[in-house]
């Protein structure tokens, strides 16, 4: 199943949710469902964010309440299993009586519980545990976690994102912070006390980074969070980095370029049938959205196609030189173990151990030569 939620607009507002069942190509929706309804004259719902818990088929949803003192406010509610039925739970409860302007969630299936990040006045930014017990009618938040701070008076601007990594048990966010430098933190949740402790806050991109332009997805398969964002310099391009977590820290890769046009807004899910992470993504050149997938350590190696070595970097429809299997290659090598065997990696870089699938290239003769 799939669930969303939206506001519509009007003499009176209202936020609903509404549950989706998917075969194949098609989607059938069921009926939607009211959250919460409000004249229009007493202002806006904002930025509605939700998330599913797969355990329970308890869902959350996290908004920003302009209908009371703009305070962050949650409601949790049940999908019926095996149906397109929503039944929402009987009250919303406030989660941080202050202004929050951006909020972001997702279900800690380590823990079973929800996570919520979320700003106070733009330069404190928290992270805070919540657990929703019940069903149907009754689903209500029973537990709140003490809010943790993350970093130390962060600004943070426009929309953190967080997703859970399943492997190591954190939960990692990502954010555009002062400067439009992009950043990130892992959060961890105890479960005895519902507390939350993050760790430190890493900056893994000097880029300048366009506001509301991140996407984030964790890949179990590969044990990586992929992390897009546009940069803000001419031509706006989107570039991705990898982010392993390690303890309470994350490590990033360097960036590369995802999307060689401008493109802002983008929506990152993993598809775990085909274990690739599809991403849409915003091409302001064309003005509508692509769709493309992304692999971790994607690779053309097989068995049979690695031919030899070139003697330097050769571009596309351009001519270089190239020692085949049967030759030595003894140019632009450095660093080999004489008498060592040597296995093509999936990256195309050389290893003493066999990668998948096993390509041996040949036999270190020196520090610089091999025969393949």
């Amino acid at each position: 199943r799939i669930i969303q939620c939206w506001q519509e607009t009007g003499a009176t507002r209202y936020l609903k949710v509404c549950v989706g069942s998917v075969s194949g190509t098609t989607i059938t929706w069921g009926t939607p469902v009211t959250v919460k309804s409000w004249p229009s004259s007493s202002g806006l719902m904002y930025y509605a964010r939700i998330a599913f818990d797969p355990d329970t088929g308890n869902f959350c949803i996290l908004y920003r309440d302009g209908n009371n003192a703009q305070y962050l406010t949650a409601h949790c509610g049940t999908v019926q299993s095996g149906t397109t039925t929503a039944t929402m739970g009987s009250s919303a409860v406030v989660i941080n009586s202050a202004l929050s302007d951006y909020n972001e969630l997702c279900y800690d299936t380590t823990q079973d519980r929800f996570i919520f990040i979320y700003d106070q006045g733009t330069t404190n930014f928290y992270a805070r545990a919540v657990t929703c017990s019940g069903s149907d009618a009754s689903a209500t938040i029973s537990s709140i976690g003490s809010a943790a701070e993350i970093g130390s008076s962060e600004s943070i601007s426009q929309w953190p994102l967080v997703v859970h990594d399943s492997t190591a048990g954190k939960n990692v966010i990502g954010f555009i912070g002062a400067g439009n430098t992009l950043k990130a933190a892992t959060a961890t949740i105890d479960p005895s006390t519902n507390a939350t402790t993050v760790g430190a806050v890493t900056t893994i991109s000097g880029a300048v980074v366009t506001a509301d332009s991140l996407g984030l997805a964790y890949d179990p398969n590969a044990n990586k969070t992929l992390l897009i964002y546009r940069d803000n310099g001419s031509p706006y391009y989107s570039y991705y980095v990898e982010l392993t977590v390690s303890g309470s820290d994350i490590t990033a890769s360097s960036s590369a370029v995802f999307y060689s046009q401008s493109s802002q807004y983008k929506g990152l899910a993993y598809n775990a049938t085909e274990q690739e992470i599809v991403v849409v993504i915003g091409d302001a050149s064309v003005d509508y959205n692509k769709g493309l997938v992304f692999v971790f350590g994607a690779t053309n190696l097989t068995t049979t196609n690695f031919l030899g070595i070139s003697d330097a970097a050769i571009s596309s429809a351009a001519t270089g030189n190239i020692t085949i299997k049967g030759g030595i290659a003894s140019t632009g090598l450095s660093s080999l173990t004489p008498a060592s065997d040597y296995y093509v990696q999936p990256d195309g870089t050389f290893g003493t151990s066999a990668g998948d699938p096993s390509v041996k290239a040949g036999k270190a003769l020196s520090a610089t030569a091999i025969n393949l």
